[in-house]
């Protein structure tokens, strides 16, 4: 958030056409998830300013408050752009909570402002010049930020099209267990490989990305979800069928209707 942005916005100024247009697809995408015990944010792209116009420049610092901004990259000088009047098209927040900034960070300055509608970038940025950038928050999780899971996208209009910047929050993998013999997995192959016959298999809420999973066939278990709307299992069958889910069915209990397969 930049420190210089006012509660009361000043007049916005004369429309600033960043450089000439670029000529690929220029859109800024970035990751949140859990990494061990931080949570990473990770931006790259590049973005086409020639449709917004320039509100302030000011210094931004990596922080996030769900309800209000988010902003990545080195602490530094950062330009804002508006929509001249209108709002981007897109969500009005990532989440709730209070604001918390990045124990580190790299790259540049990338971030949008929800209260404000102003996208930042990196101080004289030119359109389609490409943005990289990080910010870290140690010992934090995804709810402790506020943080709602889910795919965000605001877009705004450029002279050659569309523009948008997509914000995706990774929740960390459901806990596979052996409810039997009371272990932890990391996949379900595993948890599957080293299951002995009647043994129950637990899945906890989320979505497990997991391909070419074999279920043995000497052996019977069960695996059981936290529900077909929690647990999800995506083995890339929609868009990759070599690496569906294979399952060998008998002796096999199966996958009840508490898991949903993909």
């Amino acid at each position: 958030m930049f420190e210089q942005i006012r509660t009361i916005r000043k007049a916005l100024l004369t429309a600033l056409l960043a450089g000439a247009a670029h000529t690929a697809p220029a859109d800024i995408t970035v990751s949140v998830e859990e990494v061990g015990n931080d949570v990473a944010w990770n931006a790259s792209g590049s973005a086409d300013i020639s449709g917004l116009v320039f509100s302030e420049s000011g210094t931004a610092i990596p922080t996030v408050t769900p309800g209000v901004v988010f902003v990545i990259g080195t602490t530094g000088s950062g330009d804002a752009y508006s929509m001249s009047g209108a709002s981007f098209a897109g969500p009005g927040s990532i989440g709730s909570g209070a604001r918390s900034d990045a124990d580190s960070a790299t790259g540049d300055v990338c971030g949008l402002d929800f209260q404000n509608q102003v996208l930042l970038v990196p101080a004289g940025y030119i359109s389609g010049d490409p943005v990289s950038s990080t910010a870290t928050y140690a010992n934090q999780t995804l709810a402790s930020l506020g943080l709602t899971e889910g795919v965000y996208t605001w877009t705004w209009n450029t002279a050659s099209g569309a523009e948008s910047l997509t914000l995706e929050i990774i929740g960390p993998p459901p806990v596979v267990a052996n409810a039997t013999q009371g272990t932890s997995h990391l996949t379900l192959q595993d948890a599957l490989d080293n299951a002995n016959s009647g043994d129950a298999i637990e899945i906890g809420a989320g979505t497990l990305f997991e391909d070419n999973i074999v279920f043995p066939s000497d052996l019977s278990v069960t695996v059981t979800g936290a529900g077909m709307d929690q647990t999800f299992i995506d083995g890339g069958g929609a868009s990759n069928p070599e690496n569906a889910i294979l399952m060998v069915v008998a002796p096999f209990n199966g996958v009840d209707q508490t898991v949903t397969i993909s």
